[in-house]
């Protein structure tokens, strides 16, 4: 296996970095803690376990810094072995991945879980000694042992140990979290269950009038053209009450297509009759066109 010396530099300087600063916190620990006259601490004192707090961090660096130079160089073991540790694209997943698959994970075990749950509910729902249940994961908590491989403003590697010689040789890591099946909030339960808009085409000869009257009376360019053919002008109910959708093209004319709501009393335009031609018209008139011939159809049916 061959190693850059400017790796090696590197993971080095990083190390001397470190005793360093251990050495310098070793060094002010007397004196950041005044005794008392016997020339003795209180080993209670808050500072001094600040100054020990400290000195477990910076030896865990340390550590960090030493089991880095190790693998960089080879995977030599602190105790002085010498195997390589090879670590491969299987072995490395990327931080946001790792947590991802985690919850994918929850997720499909939840879905199975409820389709177990419905089919439990049918199979028991003549057997009255029997609760009717349904089965949840309502938290996942997880510990997961891993290696800092490399460690950069964007991402961070990680290692999944899958032998006994990588997991002694680089330094360990651990992350607990729980994942938690949370309601959601009332808004947005609210918008699931809302019912879908029902649209039909109005066929019915005084529901029409009522909108076409209302589209003719209105005023500027709120208002249907005069000239307009009542029969291609296409009237789509929304239901429930929430009012028409209204659309007429001309057989005529490039920009004679025009979209417009009616609803609580009120006939307004949407999409102005006399809009610039481009290619969304063309496809709005040919839509709006090809639906009025349908719409004609039908009302010499009724």
């Amino acid at each position: 296996m061959k190693v850059r010396r400017g790796d090696l530099k590197a993971r080095g300087n990083d190390l001397s970095g470190a005793l360093k600063a251990l050495s310098k916190l070793a060094d002010d620990v007397e004196n950041a803690i005044p005794g008392g006259d016997d020339n003795t601490v209180d080993s209670s004192d808050p500072k001094l376990a600040d100054a020990l707090k400290g000195l477990r961090e910076s030896m865990s660096e340390v550590d960090q810094k030493w089991q880095a130079l190790l693998a960089t160089a080879g995977g030599g073991s602190a105790d002085g072995g010498g195997a390589d540790v090879v670590v491969t694209d299987q072995e490395r997943l990327g931080f946001s991945q790792f947590l991802s698959n985690i919850g994918t994970a929850m997720l499909d075990t939840q879905r199975e879980l409820d389709a177990q749950s419905l089919t439990y509910l049918q199979e028991n729902s003549q057997n009255r000694h029997v609760l009717p249940s349904i089965f949840r994961l309502p938290k996942l908590s997880a510990e997961m042992k891993f290696a800092l491989e490399k460690q950069d403003e964007k991402t961070v590697n990680l290692v999944f140990f899958k032998n006994q010689t990588m997991a002694k040789e680089m330094h360990q890591q651990s992350i607990k979290f729980d994942l938690v099946s949370a309601p959601p909030p009332p808004e947005a339960m609210a918008a699931i269950q809302a019912p879908v808009p029902d649209v039909t085409l109005v066929l019915r000869t005084a529901e029409r009038k009522q909108v076409l009257d209302s589209g003719f009376a209105a005023k500027g360019d709120n208002a249907l053209p005069a000239d307009a053919d009542p029969d291609r002008v296409v009237i789509l109910g929304v239901e429930p009450q929430l009012g028409y959708i209204v659309m007429y093209a001309a057989k005529a004319g490039k920009n004679n297509v025009g979209v417009w709501l009616f609803s609580k009393d009120t006939f307004r335009g949407i999409y102005k009759f006399d809009q610039e031609n481009d290619d969304a018209e063309r496809f709005l008139r040919k839509f709006v066109s090809d639906l009025a011939a349908e719409q004609q159809s039908l009302l010499a049916k009724t």
